[in-house]
């Protein structure tokens, strides 16, 4: 690993670890459509990131934050809002109804 070459005066705290996918594709010219496309969504989610952080990490400072620019109150919104959503489809055994 070359970490000393571009940080000199830093010590790596922990080995870096990245997201990875593995594809095959016929062809060079969707490769680089596709790394292309990657690194768009890359800087769009650093940049998207890095104002997140910038506006406070903690939840209370968020929650001020939507209160004093938006005069949105975050609490009340519905849980589905602030929480998320999740399905979960359970396959069960189709059964026959008798008639008795």
């Amino acid at each position: 690993m070359k970490w000393k070459e571009f940080f000199p005066n830093k010590d790596l705290a922990e080995q870096p670890y990245f997201e990875a996918e593995l594809l095959c594709y016929p062809k060079q010219k969707i490769i680089c459509d596709y790394l292309s496309s990657r690194q768009a969504e890359c800087h769009t989610s650093n940049q998207y990131n890095t104002c997140f952080w910038m506006l406070g990490t903690l939840s209370k400072d968020r929650n001020e934050l939507l209160f004093q620019k938006f005069h949105l109150n975050y609490n009340n919104e519905l849980a589905m809002f602030r929480k998320g959503s999740c399905t979960y489809r359970h396959k069960v055994q189709n059964l026959r109804m008798q008639r008795v």
